[in-house]
C-alpha cells in the first residue's frame, strides 16, 4: 500500500530530525489524510508529531486489515442501498482475476440469496384506504424500480472505484454532431412542386407568432 511506504518515509524523517518538506505534494496528501481520520475519530490528536503520525499509521493498518468487513457492514445495514446496488451494479468478465479487492469484495457483498431475489419481487402491497382514494386512475402494481444507470467497480481505473453512469447521457454522446458530415451519407433528393398546390393562393393569418 502506497500510503502506508510513504508514511513509514515520514516517520523515519521524523524521528531523525530531517528536513520535511511539508508542501511537497506526498506530503501534503499525508497530512491531510491524517487530518481527516481525526476528524471521523478513526485516529487521537497528539501533539507530537511523531506520536500522531505513528498513531494515524496503526489506524490505516487497523482499516486496511478489516476494509472489507467494514465494507460488508455499511452496506449491510441499509437493505434499500443493498438492493439498489445488486439491481443496478454491472462487473467486468474478469472482474474475478484483475487483482482488484475492492472490485471482489463488492461482489462478493452483492452476491444475491435466494431470499434476497424473492424480495425483490415481493409485491408491495398499497394501504386500502390509499387505493381507495385511487382507483379512479386504475392503478397497477408494478415490480421494483429500475432506474437508467448502472454502477462499475474499478478502484485503479480513471472514474473509479465507483462509476455511476447514466445510460441515456451515455448514448447521446455517442451520437454524430458533425451535421455535415451526418447529412452527407444522405443522397440529395430534388423536390418539385405539386401541380395541384402550386397555384394555391397563400393565405395571411395574422398572429403574433415571429414567423
Amino acid at each position: 500500500m502506497k500510503l502506508r511506504k510513504s508514511l513509514l518515509e515520514l516517520l523515519n524523517k521524523i524521528e531523525n530530525d530531517e528536513f520535511i518538506n511539508w508542501s511537497d505534494w506526498k506530503t501534503s496528501s499525508i497530512k491531510d489524510s491524517c487530518n481527516f481520520f481525526i476528524e471521523i475519530k478513526f485516529c487521537k490528536k497528539y501533539d507530537d508529531l511523531f506520536s500522531q503520525y505513528n498513531a494515524f499509521l496503526s489506524s490505516i493498518n487497523m482499516v486496511y486489515n478489516n476494509k472489507e468487513r467494514m465494507l460488508f457492514e455499511t452496506i449491510s445495514a441499509s437493505p434499500g442501498l443493498k438492493q439498489y446496488l445488486q439491481i443496478h451494479s454491472v462487473f467486468k468478465i474478469d472482474a474475478n482475476s484483475n487483482g482488484d479487492w475492492f472490485n471482489h469484495a463488492m461482489i462478493n457483498i452483492l452476491q444475491m440469496t435466494d431470499e434476497e431475489v424473492e424480495n425483490v419481487f415481493k409485491k408491495e402491497f398499497v394501504p386500502p384506504e390509499i387505493l381507495e382514494k385511487l382507483k379512479i386512475f386504475n392503478p397497477e402494481p408494478i415490480g421494483f424500480e429500475v432506474d437508467n444507470i448502472r454502477i462499475e467497480y474499478d478502484f485503479w481505473g480513471r472514474g473509479g472505484p465507483i462509476r455511476v453512469i447514466d445510460i441515456d447521457w451515455e448514448n447521446i454522446s455517442k451520437l454524430n454532431t458533425n451535421i455535415p458530415e451526418f447529412l452527407a451519407q444522405y443522397e440529395a433528393i430534388s423536390i418539385k412542386p405539386n401541380e395541384n398546390t402550386a397555384s394555391q393562393t397563400l393565405i395571411e393569418v395574422d398572429d403574433d407568432l415571429p414567423f
